[in-house]
């Protein structure tokens, strides 16, 4: 072999390896030439966190079929090329989910859990017939029937309705007329009525008589004391009082002027017009929070997070601001607010807004959390609603039950189209979601019905 061959292979081999190795590390790196666009695009990915089993997925015109394991529930699809991907998962005898997914290179696309709402549902053997109405807690549910009575496991109990239930849901708060009454549910006797229910309003206004009180006004609302089904905090036009039926206790907070007032873990949030405070039971010292100074109309709703970490002032003109202890400082993030409801993750609040829409915002994300996940700060979902509508988080954070004016439906919280809005029932009087237990409860004509959703 002459010198000027073995040149020539050493030459053509080098080059070839720095061809061959380039290319590897170009490709090893998720570089590749698309043949659709005549470019070298980085690839990206698309990853279904939470898949309904026997469920298939089709991106483009590519069927995949996703068989979940012990340690497997979500499916990771990879070496797309950056563009928009239509994308669809169906199951048989369900509705389908349809998207158009974003693919952005070297990033990978996450679709959060997907819900699919069966095509009918078939409504067997109800619970109760002959019901009026009823409540869910967190542990039972009370029905009233149609001659007016509150029934629990088929005990009568004393009120006509259900206010409020306790912290561990055993007891519950309920009112009959001008009386209220607290109700130990895990502990009724064979004769419910006249067993287990404390008259509220008859032991308070003989306490009130004993502290030579001139206030005689009538009790306006009541709250369960937080962690103590023996304790209230009973509010009438003059002051706040912490009412103890155990031990036969009535001590005043000398707190006027409230307007709306919650609890929350050994303190209590109350309103004074435009202002707010936070008030230590334990101490009795009101402190005041600094919301925002924009907010000129009086609060009229203070809601909690499941995380304790925000709270949320509507005001009488529409104002939503939200108060992050953690930052302690206060965020205006709507002008024209109806109603509002933390997730259950405590990072997003959706509200009713008055252009017919429901607004979810996004609490705790930084921007590039969002540009990440594909999110938005402030989410938009255009429905026709009305003031009427009712709406409430299903367990995962990312899907609400949205009523209105008879039907139900499950509506998507994301602002990438098409919005996913599943008819789950066209005719119903009224529904209630337990997410430990993800059972939906239906009353439709005058019939009370649950459904594992």
């Amino acid at each position: 072999m002459t010198i000027k061959i073995r040149r020539v292979l050493f030459y053509g081999l080098t080059l070839t390896f720095f061809v061959v190795g380039a290319a590897t590390v170009f490709y090893s790196n998720g570089w590749r030439f698309d043949w659709e666009t005549f470019a070298i695009s980085k690839l990206g990915a698309i990853y279904f966190k939470n898949l309904p089993p026997d469920s298939s997925v089709t991106i483009e015109k590519t069927n995949i079929k996703f068989e979940p394991g012990i340690l497997k529930s979500g499916l990771y699809v990879a070496n797309l090329f950056p563009k928009n991907y239509p994308a669809k998962v169906v199951k048989n005898g369900y509705q389908v989910w349809f998207k158009e997914i974003s693919v952005k290179p070297s990033l990978v696309t996450e679709i959060p859990q997907i819900v699919l709402v069966p095509e009918k549902l078939i409504f067997e053997k109800p619970i109760a017939e002959k019901i009026a109405d009823f409540w869910l807690g967190p542990e039972h549910f009370v029905l009233l029937n149609q001659d007016g009575n509150l029934l629990f496991n088929g005990k009568k109990i004393a009120g006509q309705e259900i206010l409020s239930w306790s912290a561990d849901g055993k007891s519950a708060l309920t009112k009959g007329g001008n009386n209220y009454f607290a109700v130990d549910l895990n502990n009724l006797s064979k004769s419910a009525l006249a067993g287990q229910a404390v008259n509220l309003s008859l032991t308070f206004n003989n306490l009130r008589k004993n502290l030579g009180k001139k206030d005689s006004s009538a009790i306006q609302t009541i709250h369960f004391y937080p962690e103590n089904n023996n304790k209230f905090l009973v509010k009438t036009a003059n002051d706040i009082y912490s009412l103890d039926h155990k031990k036969m206790s009535l001590t005043p907070l000398h707190l006027d002027e409230i307007g709306y007032f919650t609890e929350r873990d050994g303190e209590m949030i109350f309103s004074r017009g435009i202002k707010a405070y936070v008030y230590n039971l334990n101490s009795g010292s009101p402190e005041p929070l600094a919301l925002a100074k924009e907010n000129n109309s009086k609060i009229i709703n203070i809601g909690v997070s499941p995380s304790d970490r925000y709270l949320s002032f509507l005001s009488e003109d529409g104002t939503l601001q939200i108060f992050d202890e953690d930052a302690q400082s206060a965020k205006i993030i709507a002008r024209n607010a109806k109603s509002s409801a933390f997730s259950p993750d405590s990072k997003k609040i959706a509200f009713l807004s008055g252009n017919k829409e429901i607004v979810i915002y996004n609490l705790t994300a930084d921007e590039q959390e969002l540009k990440n996940k594909r999110q938005k700060q402030t989410i938009i979902l255009n429905i026709g609603a009305t003031e009427n509508t009712l709406f409430n988080w299903h367990k995962d954070s990312h899907y609400l039950f949205v009523k209105y004016p008879d039907a139900l439906y499950l509506l998507e919280g994301d602002a990438f189209p098409p919005i996913n809005f599943q008819l789950i029932d066209s005719s119903n009087q009224k529904y209630a979601y337990h997410p430990e237990t993800e059972v939906l409860y239906l009353l439709k004509n005058n019939s009370l019905y649950s459904i594992i959703f």
